[in-house]
């Protein structure tokens, strides 16, 4: 009898969406995005007002981050199915959370171009890591709904993250501007903390490296949509802050930086 119980009870479990789980990481995932979207805006304004970066070398500077974590997602998933994904998910996200004060540290170009380099393989690994987790905790008859959800608190993001981004940088400093998205971070490393790790079944044979490891023919067509909403999407995120200052009537500002970066 209490077999039984226990068994139904478990059923009951896995059936749930809105598990204790599932919501951490969801809470988590939208953390974790108000801290990568609300240093975007500000970005291409701390290059000009403090490093003063030419115009010729801002989009070098804006385009390592997305380009170095574009090219390390293959291998983000391969790296978060064969290790504890749990543990590549805390690292990664303590990772890039460092990393946004370390940006503000940088005093050059080159220097700053380096640390985009060293943020955009940690949110690579974050991001993978941080879905394939996700998925785990999504029953199986309720999946689209379960990666709707997940993927909404990336677009509640998205609208957060700038507008929270710049209005530190405008009414505070840029200092602040770098630090907020740290708290945001180190918030969703903290919940994701309490996220149990799943069982993971051992593979069948021995690993091998195969090309659809990398690329599904499969995905094509939704890679190519994708990529031509992306970059649409990322022509004018990148630059929206610094043409709202050029627009009749906009009074321009620029956040007092701090003194170490002056």
């Amino acid at each position: 009898m209490e077999k039984n119980i226990g068994t139904s009870s478990q059923k009951e479990i896995e059936k749930t969406l809105f598990s204790a789980n599932f919501c951490l990481m969801c809470i988590a995932n939208l953390f974790t995005c108000m801290a990568i979207y609300s240093v975007m805006p500000v970005l291409p304004l701390y290059l000009i007002d403090v490093l003063h970066c030419k115009n010729s070398i801002m989009g070098i500077c804006l385009a390592v981050f997305p380009l170095v974590a574009l090219a390390a997602r293959p291998f983000s998933g391969i790296i978060s199915d064969m290790m504890d994904c749990k543990r590549v998910l805390l690292i990664a996200t303590a990772c890039c959370a460092i990393l946004f004060p370390v940006t503000f540290m940088a005093a050059t170009v080159s220097l700053f171009i380096g640390v985009r380099l060293l943020h955009g393989m940690s949110f690579s690994l974050m991001t993978t890591s941080q879905a394939t987790l996700a998925v785990s905790f999504i029953p199986e008859g309720k999946l689209g709904m379960g990666i709707g959800l997940f993927s909404s608190m990336l677009s509640l993001g998205m609208i957060l993250g700038p507008m929270l981004g710049l209005y530190v940088a405008h009414q505070f400093s840029y200092a602040f501007a770098f630090w907020l998205p740290f708290v945001f971070a180190m918030t969703g490393t903290c919940l994701q903390l309490f996220v149990a790790s799943p069982r993971k079944e051992p593979a069948p044979g021995p690993f091998r490296l195969s090309w659809d490891m990398f690329f599904m023919p499969q995905g094509l067509y939704a890679l190519a949509a994708l990529f031509i909403a992306a970059f649409l999407l990322g022509m004018i995120s990148n630059y929206i802050s610094i043409t709202s200052r050029c627009l009749p009537g906009t009074t321009a500002w620029a956040p007092t930086p701090a003194p170490s970066s002056c």
